[in-house]
């Protein structure tokens, strides 16, 4: 009933024309989930006989997707649902975590899904694969049938990343893009506050997330994302061609938050560990 009284609908008046018959369900769930009051059924299965079934991907109708609703989802609730809110209501951060992988190394991605996610942080960890033999191969390895195609190898890779409980959603592309469209494939897939950007070639620490979680807490809207650490090892044995790599100063860049200072002045960081606003780049 609430609902209804701010919205004047369940679709909001001023929305109407931005839906048809697509993503209103995202929608609702987005525009309510800083206020964690988007709980889900787990344990349900809904099978659609008027227009198509779950595990299909073809519709026995034409789908109007609802343009633009990531963008204006948070705006709506902000100056729609929050005003009506009690002082002082709890809000979480939402931060979706988006990782271009051509390699598909399941080691590598699971230390990435397996990030410990805060109590106020709503986060999704969205993959793009962007080498389908990679993916293919991948899936392969997880299950007994090696005839599988790319959405059911989709399938099978998200189940086992979210085997850690997260929340993990993992699309392929249909051709080699390079890891600057994957990366805006993986944004334009969000409609998070934040994003943070990882490669698939790191390992980052467990609590990396509460780490990000409690520099938020200290700025304000005028930031527009905090730059990441990302060390080199360093160790008396490595190979010459690495050492030559660190005393080229190459990896200047990756290691610039080093110092705290320059997690926030930078010009430009490196995407392997960097957290902005979704906004600022849409």
């Amino acid at each position: 009933k609430i609902h209804f009284k701010i919205f004047g609908g369940l679709i909001p008046e001023h929305r109407r024309e931005s839906f048809g018959n697509q993503d209103l369900d995202p929608y609702l769930h987005h525009l309510y989930l800083k206020l964690g009051a988007t709980p889900c059924v787990t344990d349900a299965t809904l099978r659609n006989g008027v227009g198509g079934n779950i595990g299909s991907s073809e519709a026995r109708y034409s789908r109007i997707p609802a343009k633009g609703w990531r963008d204006f989802v948070l705006e709506d609730y902000r100056t729609h649902l929050l005003p009506f809110m009690p002082e002082g209501t709890p809000q979480y951060i939402t931060v979706d975590v988006v990782v271009p992988s051509f390699r598909v190394r399941l080691d590598y991605l699971r230390s990435i899904c397996q990030l410990k996610v805060p109590a106020m942080i709503w986060t999704n960890f969205i993959i793009i694969i962007d080498n389908i033999d990679a993916l293919l191969r991948a899936a392969r390895d997880l299950t007994d049938d090696g005839d599988i195609t790319i959405s059911q190898a989709e399938d099978i890779l998200e189940r086992h990343l979210a085997m850690s409980g997260n929340v993990v959603r993992v699309r392929c592309n249909d051709s080699n893009l390079g890891a600057s469209a994957s990366r805006n494939r993986g944004i334009n897939e969000s409609a998070a506050e934040f994003i943070l950007n990882l490669d698939d070639d790191l390992i980052p620490d467990e609590d990396l997330l509460e780490q990000y979680g409690r520099k938020l807490s200290q700025i304000d809207d005028t930031v527009a994302g905090l730059v990441g650490l990302v060390r080199f090892p360093r160790t008396p044995d490595m190979p010459l061609r690495h050492a030559a790599v660190l005393m080229s100063y190459l990896t200047f860049m990756f290691e610039i938050a080093e110092q705290e200072s320059n997690m926030y002045t930078p010009a430009w960081g490196v995407t392997a560990n960097i957290h902005f606003r979704r906004s600022n780049i849409r």
